[in-house]
């Protein structure tokens, strides 16, 4: 039972999303399969005709010859282009549907390397091996055909069963038993050819765990790291590039490796088999219609027809029963897709929607909160109480682990706490809509990134934006004048990813488009994670001096390594071990000791030396 709502369902999703391409796989190959029917019925007829000496007949029936060969072959050409055209958008959408999923999952599923792993191996099913969703459509013409040619062989063949031969010493041809007996040895060589074919797919399946990682060594070393220029002057220092050299031998097509000994040991056999089985049928079926015309129960004309018709209906039986046994081995892929798409976020959001609030004065509150990442019995924060002042700007600092990036998680609501509750002006976060929740927010995360796109773009995380507002954000950080000497300015394209005369950017600059952008954004609270991590000295001092006029009346929150940064705080959260350790200004923490000054004099110590 489950087996069969796996089934409906893979078909209903099929249907959903790619409706237009069910529709062109499955004209093309009926177009294609109805040809050679056509061609066998009509040069019989007129054979027939020749043979016959009804001559006055010929002309019309070559007319309906070319009308049908014409309208067959013009349905097939359209139908192929628009599959030519859709076959390679199959796999962009594809990777859409997945894609789209992908960013819709809250982030505790996304992160979750179980939902990683998921996604991993039904791209690699799919681009390895075509199986997933949408593999039925790359089985549609085998389907299509393998019908078609079985009820229109049979329709044509009908007739054969029915005409006795005239010759009485070979009336034992008359008998049901031999035509059909010789019909039964083709299939039957036929279902070899399936069984030897289904015997290969097992093979195959043996060796795909092989296959995969094989294909994933090769393809990161040889198709990806080989050509990453940040990788260059690693490369070259380490001669990086001989192991990459090696990773050649990881392939799976190379000289004894899986696909290798796959194609030698067994489908190569399986190849030569299916070609001498194939051989022998069409033998058996041209002495069967051969005998039969021979001993005068139907006219040379009908010789080509029925060894066709005849023939083809084998051809059509084995691709139907292959397209069965494809089908079947391609179901638990599809369902591993299908759960995949299924995948619900446990995440609570709640319906109401934040104040909007011209003045900002947000209130943000956390009480008693404790944190621990799924599927692991270690408390990361412990009991954090907080309440965060409206217009202030709060400095975190710590070791590394010491849970400064995990309390912006839960800030951000990427995660819910385990105990205790996060409040925005007095109610808990969960009962927000998440998407209203987040709009009070402008992150620059430690790890950001940029899109391939032009500059202004990128800073209003839009197509569309305010040219005033744009240009007070680029003033802030310093950019004003390098944008301005870029030649297309605000259209100019970071990275040539997309437009070959993009420019590349330094980290420095990226570091202030990054918080250009959490500027425009015009949020009650701006999160800096590390925001001069790529900036020298002077830009950094640049940065932290014009601090004032970036966050304006916002709430600032940054974490920094570098504990100089601290002295532009209003206040300073020192987090150790999962807790909040010391809370105080610059000259508050360094004059009671504790961990800021253990961490302060650890930094001071080397630029005193």
């Amino acid at each position: 039972m489950n087996s069969i709502k796996t089934q409906i369902r893979h078909w209903y999703l099929l249907w959903h999303y790619y409706k237009k391409e069910f529709f062109y796989f499955s004209l093309a190959p009926l177009a294609k399969a109805l040809l050679p029917l056509l061609q066998l019925y009509f040069m019989a007829r007129m054979i027939d005709l020749i043979v016959k000496g009804r001559i006055e007949d010929l002309p019309t029936w070559a007319i309906y010859t070319v009308l049908a060969i014409f309208s067959s072959q013009w349905i097939q050409v359209i139908a192929q282009g628009a599959v030519n055209y859709y076959t390679g958008k199959i796999y962009i959408k594809s990777q859409h549907i997945f894609s789209k999923k992908y960013r819709e999952m809250d982030v505790k599923t996304a992160e979750d390397s179980g939902t990683m792993e998921a996604l991993s191996n039904i791209r690699q099913n799919n681009n390895t091996f075509g199986f997933g969703i949408e593999h039925p459509l790359w089985m549609a013409e085998r389907l299509i055909q393998g019908i078609v040619l079985i009820i229109g062989s049979l329709l044509l063949t009908i007739s054969f069963f029915q005409q006795p031969v005239q010759k009485s010493e070979w009336a034992y041809l008359n008998g049901a038993w031999f035509d059909y007996g010789v019909i039964g040895i083709c299939l039957c060589l036929t279902g070899i050819n399936i069984y030897l074919s289904q015997k290969a797919n097992d093979g195959f399946i043996k060796i795909s765990d092989e296959f995969k990682l094989g294909n994933r060594v090769a393809s990161y070393f040889q198709f990806r790291m080989a050509f990453q220029s940040e990788r260059f002057l690693d490369s070259r220092i380490y001669e990086q590039d001989k192991i990459m050299e090696k990773t050649r031998h990881s392939y799976p097509f190379a000289k004894g490796n899986a696909f290798d000994r796959y194609k030698r040991q067994i489908h190569g056999k399986e190849v030569a088999i299916s070609a001498m089985l194939s051989r022998i049928q069409f033998i058996l079926i041209v002495l069967l219609v051969g005998a039969k015309a021979y001993a005068g129960a139907f006219s040379i004309g009908y010789l080509t027809r029925y060894i066709g018709s005849i023939h083809q209906f084998v051809i059509g039986f084995g691709l139907l029963a292959g397209v069965i046994l494809e089908y079947r081995l391609n179901i638990p892929y599809a369902k591993k897709a299908m759960d995949f798409l299924d995948i619900r976020s446990d995440m609570y959001t709640g319906s109401l929607t934040t104040e909007k609030r011209t003045d900002r004065k947000y209130e943000l509150e956390f009480r008693g909160v404790s944190f621990r990442y799924p599927g692991s019995e270690n408390f990361v924060l412990h009991n954090l109480n907080l309440r965060f002042e409206i217009g202030k700007r709060l400095a975190i600092v710590g070791q590394n682990g010491s849970g400064k990036t995990t309390f912006i998680k839960l800030l951000l609501r990427f995660y819910d706490p385990d105990e205790g509750e996060i409040m925005l002006n007095g109610i808990d976060i969960r009962k927000y809509r998440y998407d209203d929740y987040l709009k009070i927010f402008s992150v620059v995360f430690q790890d950001f990134k940029l899109l391939a796109y032009p500059v202004g773009q990128n800073i209003a995380g839009s197509m569309h934006y305010d040219l005033e507002k744009l240009n007070r954000c680029i003033e802030a950080v310093g950019l004003t004048e390098k944008i301005a000497g870029w030649e297309k300015g605000l259209d100019t394209y970071l990275y040539t990813n997309v437009e070959e005369d993009g420019i590349e950017i330094s980290g420095g600059e990226a570091q202030k488009i990054a918080i250009a952008r959490a500027l425009y954004r015009d949020a009650a609270f701006i999160i800096l994670d590390e925001p001069t991590a790529a900036l020298d000295p002077i830009a950094e001092a640049e940065i932290y001096e014009r601090l004032g006029d970036i966050v304006s009346d916002r709430s600032a929150i940054f974490i920094s390594h570098r504990l100089s940064s601290c002295k532009f705080a209003d206040r300073i959260l020192v987090f150790d071990e999962g807790r909040i350790v010391q809370i105080g200004s610059h000259a508050e923490l360094y004059q009671g000791g504790g961990k800021y000054r253990q961490l302060w004099d650890a930094q001071a110590r080397y630029y005193q030396e």
